[in-house]
């Protein structure tokens, strides 16, 4: 019996992977309370870091100091920041620039908007405008013409960029809108802003005339081609003492001054002939049509 525990204890002292196991233990034993460490070290930085920025976003100096948009015409400042839900209660770091452009460039007037942060906590917006010149009117909805001959249904929000635009009256009388749009974008703004309505005008020798109502009191009759002679609007009203009635000839490329009571006149004229033409027309029609029936 004793020679058998013997041996059996020679066998257990004797195990050459014994070692091995115990080593191989204590480093499994190491590497966890070096990772228990790592772990919690980064947990503590995240801590602190959270109570940092906690401490920081509570305090006014977070906030954003000053706010400038550039490149602005017809869009209000009022009007761009809201886009951009900007204000000065906006913590500076946390505007994110690529977030804050393409929430503004989801908006039909804006092309491109560039967000950028400055020192002293500044944030400056440059936005490029997709050209408005005009609204009008359409199926009781109000509708804002683009330059580039698009439409597109106004919501309330619109209504503060209404004020430096023209009224287009008539849009459903044969105007062509889109050649219209593709002239008045050739026009500064400060030239478009000065048209309070545009009138379709009814000539005799001419189909694509229109009348301008100017803000100042004047006004432009005009063929859709000619508009491009706005530019010049200020110098050529500068001697003009007294509301006058304009007249814009692009062959001649001049402008001149004609009775508005003549004008006035002549569309009056050039209407009763228009409706005496589509009233022959209907005549003529319906005798064709009783001469088919009797045959």
């Amino acid at each position: 019996m004793a020679r058998l525990i013997d041996e059996s204890l020679l066998q257990e002292e004797y195990d050459p992977f014994e070692e091995q196991r115990q080593i191989k233990k204590a480093k499994q034993q190491k590497k966890k309370k070096r990772r228990f460490k790592r772990i919690a070290r980064i947990l503590l930085v995240f801590v602190v870091i959270a109570a940092i920025s906690s401490i920081y976003f509570m305090m006014d100096a977070s906030k954003v100091k000053s706010i400038r948009v550039e490149h602005d015409s017809y869009l209000s400042e009022e009007y761009i920041l809201d886009k951009a839900n900007i204000t000065y209660d906006s913590r500076y770091l946390l505007v994110f620039s690529p977030i804050v452009e393409f929430m503004m460039e989801r908006d039909a007037c804006i092309k491109n908007a560039n967000v950028k942060h400055v020192k002293n906590q500044g944030i400056v917006i440059d936005v490029e405008e997709e050209q408005a010149v005009g609204y009008f009117w359409d199926d009781e909805q109000l509708r804002l013409l683009l330059g580039n001959g698009k439409t597109m249904k106004m919501s309330s929000s619109y209504y503060s960029v209404l004020k430096s635009l023209p009224f287009i009256k008539d849009t459903n009388s044969g105007l062509d809108s889109k050649a219209l749009a593709n002239e008045l974008s050739k026009l500064d703004y400060k030239i478009i802003s000065n048209i309070a309505e545009i009138w379709n005008y009814t000539s005799s020798y001419d189909q694509n005339m229109i009348r301008l109502i100017m803000a100042d009191g004047h006004q432009v009759f005009t063929n859709i081609d000619a508009i491009a002679l706005l530019q010049n609007y200020n110098y050529i009203t500068e001697n003009l003492n007294k509301k006058a009635c304009l007249v814009l000839d692009l062959q001649q490329n001049v402008a001149y001054t004609q009775s508005c009571n003549e004008l006035n006149e002549a569309e009056k004229k050039a209407i009763e002939k228009n409706l005496l033409e589509n009233s022959t027309d209907i005549q003529d029609n319906l005798e064709n049509n009783v001469e088919e029936n009797k045959e």
